[in-house]
């Protein structure tokens, strides 16, 4: 893959209030949710996406070239904002996770580039556990469109 032009960093994410909570969300059907009583994720949905979206940044690009969150930004860097319109699963294990990123230019609040996506997994256990590693396999492949689309 070829290096982005300059330093890229997430922004913070964006994502729905119905999902943004501490139990764990997963979809009954298409209007109807299940909260777990039991299984909560360990920090704010948003907070965690961001993470891990760099850190599989990290692991697609040089070092230098993703600053990391909360880290001082460089003039010269490219901040990728990040809204989440769906990011569940459903009780057999099929996860989504859908929205758009863009890319700022340096010094700028105006859109360089903008992408949809709708990606979809299917967890390899039906368990809560599952359905997090399916998650996180969802944001490797975001992670993977963010790389190929900044580096052209």
């Amino acid at each position: 893959m070829h290096a982005p032009a300059g330093p890229i960093q997430i922004a913070p994410v964006h994502i729905p209030a119905m999902l943004e909570r501490q139990e764990i969300v997963t979809a009954r059907s298409s209007n109807e949710i299940i909260l777990s009583n039991r299984h909560r994720w360990a920090a704010p949905l948003a907070e965690m996406t961001r993470r891990t979206l760099t850190q599989d940044l990290l692991l697609r690009l040089q070092g230098n070239e993703v600053v990391l969150p909360e880290q001082p930004a460089p003039p010269d860097i490219r901040e990728i904002v990040v809204n989440i319109l769906n990011f569940q699963s459903d009780a057999a294990g099929h996860v989504v996770l859908q929205g758009s990123w863009s890319a700022l230019p340096p010094g700028s609040d105006t859109p360089g580039l903008m992408r949809h996506f709708s990606l979809t997994g299917q967890a390899e256990a039906t368990s809560y556990a599952g359905q997090v590693q399916a998650m996180s396999r969802l944001l490797g492949l975001l992670a993977d469109d963010i790389v190929s689309a900044v580096a052209q």
